[in-house]
Order: structure tokens, then sequence, then C-alpha cells
């Protein structure tokens, strides 16, 4: 299958196999990222029992190879966010997870500690 797909996600250029609905399309004729469908055998990098195995190759490549009934929506939610984090690492980048705001001129993230949980609010 072919690159046919081109988006733009965390400064990069993507190139993709799989179409990557609600992504910024990108024009760019030079890809930073190959997303590829394959077999990914024992090298793979993320495991997600029932929806895919993700290998993801010095920062400039990722193979999924997604279990046959897996939803095509949790085959996107794990390699935009689980692999593309992990590629994101092995390009030297911090991937954090936060929520920013903007307040006069300037940026306000807030995040909080890995792994942890939502909690309902208010808090009880």
């Amino acid at each position: 299958m072919a690159l046919n797909h081109r988006y733009c996600l965390f400064g990069l250029t993507l190139a993709s196999e799989l179409e990557l609905p609600g992504l910024m399309a990108s024009r760019s004729d030079v890809a930073d990222v190959a997303i590829r469908q394959g077999v990914v055998g024992q090298q793979a990098s993320i495991s997600i029992e029932g929806v895919a195995r993700f290998a993801v190759v010095g920062g400039q490549e990722i193979v999924v190879e997604a279990w046959p009934d897996a939803p095509t929506r949790n085959v996107r939610l794990y390699l935009l966010g689980s692999a593309m984090g992990l590629l994101l690492h092995q390009r030297g980048l911090l991937p954090l997870h936060a929520n920013a705001v903007e307040v006069d001129g300037g940026a306000v993230a807030v995040l909080g500690h890995p792994g942890r949980a939502s909690r309902p609010w208010p808090p009880g």
C-alpha cells in the first residue's frame, strides 16, 4: 500500500497508509514520519491485546499490525497516543499530556502526575 495520506501532527509531517480523520492535512512532499501497515511480530514496541501491535523505529516509522476484529478507532487511539509518544521520545522530545490556556500573550500549562486517573468533580 502507498503512503497516500499526509498529515501534520506535533510539528511533524506524517505520510500514512492509514486514513487518520481529525488530523490536519499536509501538502508537504517531505515526510518526517512514515506510518505503514505490516507484520510486526516479535519486534513490537507496544502491544495492546485485542487492538494492535506497533513497531516504532528510530523516531521515523511506525508499523501497525491490527488485530483482525479490532475497531479502527481503537487502533487510531493507540497509534496517535502511545505509539506517537514513543516516536517523539525516540526523536529526543519530551511528550507531556497537559492542557494549556493563553493568559496575557503567554501560556499556562497544567499537567498531573504520570498514570494519575481522573477524579470525579467535585472532589468528595
